[in-house]
């Protein structure tokens, strides 16, 4: 038996207040999921997301909230209001930091290989 067969055969055999606190460690969960996909964000990133009946989408972070991100889908320039942890990064913004404190543009940092 898997996890999930196991969590499911325990929940048939709970009580209200027992399934009442499985309800709240799932979001409690949930939340910390999406907050470590958030704090590995930042704007400018390439994401993307299964948009269930119209297909994987593709865009690029608008803005970051606590649980969701704003995503504009690069073929269709949609604006999109999605959960953070549904999100995959495809690839991370090269140009944070490129500015100096005075203004002046620098180079974009890149890895090392």
């Amino acid at each position: 038996m898997n996890n999930v067969q196991t969590a499911i055969a325990a929940i048939r055999n709970m009580t209200n207040d027992e399934i009442n606190q499985v309800m709240e460690a799932i979001k409690m969960q949930r939340t910390f999921n999406a907050q470590k996909v958030t704090q590995q964000l930042t704007v400018g990133d390439t994401v993307s997301f299964d948009a269930k009946t119209r297909g994987v989408i593709t865009g690029t972070v608008t803005k970051i909230n606590p649980k969701t991100v704003q995503v504009r889908a690069h073929r269709t320039w949609t604006l999109w209001k999605v959960a953070a942890s549904v999100l995959t990064i495809r690839e991370k913004n090269p140009f944070i930091g490129c500015v100096d404190d005075d203004g002046t543009k620098k180079k974009p940092r890149l890895e090392e290989d």
